[in-house]
């Protein structure tokens, strides 16, 4: 790099949960040597030293279920923006998602509007994603796969799926439509697999998985990397049923794991069927319905899956490392 420092950043996921989190634990090796990462503490946040605060789901710094420790956050993010205001330090956000997926009081909007507004970088993981016109700095850094994590776990693309075998993964919460999954899927097996966000909807899953024609298997609760890795190898399929699925980690880890997806027409879901071609990126029409489901599972791949260089963790890690200095460079001009 030249002989220049490293760029201190600090994220605004706690260091406890990176490993947690492929994509964040991805991020963090592969941006070094040139910036130094480190996961959030309130102390580091309002007392430490860095050169850019790097967040990702901000909404979640302030998220908490008990009055008491939200009231707590809240104070604690208006000292911080008063820190970040008197020390001029910029803010990258990275959009997974084009909007929060967490339910937000009106003290909570204020606090991220006013967060907003201390943004000077702006990441976006797909090109049709939006632009924030009042953010000067802009880059386009595509969602990048999980071979690195995968090879780390000693995983091998060896396993042979399981015939009818569906898999249903992540946070599972009732606007992703895990219920239809398991309506539509009536000749399968399907796993759904995750943490649960409320029990009520825990309740509707077991309602409907009891039901059915084919056995349903619903694991709630944080899964493993091992159990993870598990999971997909015996899937035949792994099916995306809520809308608007954005950035989709989980497509990435399947594709990364060698296993097809389908998942909803949209403009992110287009540049990932761009990426890896049809026959591994299965894309529906909304409503998810037992057609497209049923087109997918007979279209199975007949090629390896692809490895697009533009979603390789070395690709990415520079093209972070180069924009937290751009960044830098261009607020110490304002």
């Amino acid at each position: 790099m030249g002989g220049r420092k490293n760029v201190k950043v600090l994220l605004d996921t706690r260091a406890k949960n990176l490993s947690q989190n492929p994509y964040l634990s991805e991020l963090v090796d592969h941006t070094a040597p040139g910036a130094e990462l480190r996961g959030f503490s309130w102390t580091e946040a309002l007392l430490g030293s860095y050169d850019v605060l790097h967040a990702h789901w901000p909404e979640y710094m302030v998220d908490y279920p008990d009055l008491r420790r939200r009231t707590a956050a809240r104070c604690l993010m208006v000292l911080l923006l008063a820190r970040l205001a008197l020390t001029r330090t910029p803010v990258i956000v990275t959009r997974h998602n084009d909007r929060a997926r967490v339910s937000r009081g009106p003290i909570d909007v204020w606090l991220l509007r006013a967060f907003e507004r201390r943004v000077r970088g702006e990441v976006s993981l797909r090109r049709s994603g939006s632009r924030t016109e009042e953010v000067r700095s802009h880059v386009v850094i595509p969602h990048s796969d999980y071979l690195p994590w995968a090879e780390r776990l000693g995983h091998t693309p060896s396993a042979v799926p399981i015939d009818g075998y569906v898999l249903g993964f992540g946070i599972l919460r009732r606007y992703k439509n895990f219920d239809t999954l398991l309506q539509v899927t009536e000749d399968c097996h399907v796993v759904i697999a995750g943490a649960i966000a409320d029990e009520e909807y825990a309740s509707t899953l077991r309602s409907v998985a009891s039901v059915r024609r084919a056995s349903a298997d619903l694991r709630f609760g944080r899964v493993s990397d091992e159990e993870t890795l598990h999971l997909f190898d015996r899937a035949r399929l792994v099916a995306i049923p809520y809308p608007d699925p954005g950035n989709s980690g989980v497509a990435l880890l399947a594709l990364s794991l060698g296993r097809p997806v389908l998942m909803e027409r949209n403009a992110a879901s287009q540049e990932l069927q761009a990426d890896y071609g049809p026959e591994w990126v299965h894309l529906y029409d909304p409503p998810f319905a037992a057609a497209s489901f049923k087109h997918a599972l007979g279209a199975l791949p007949k090629s390896p899956v692809p490895v697009p260089v533009r979603r390789r963790w070395p690709t990415a890690g520079e093209a972070h490392t180069s924009f937290y200095r751009q960044v830098l460079i261009e607020n110490s001009r304002r």
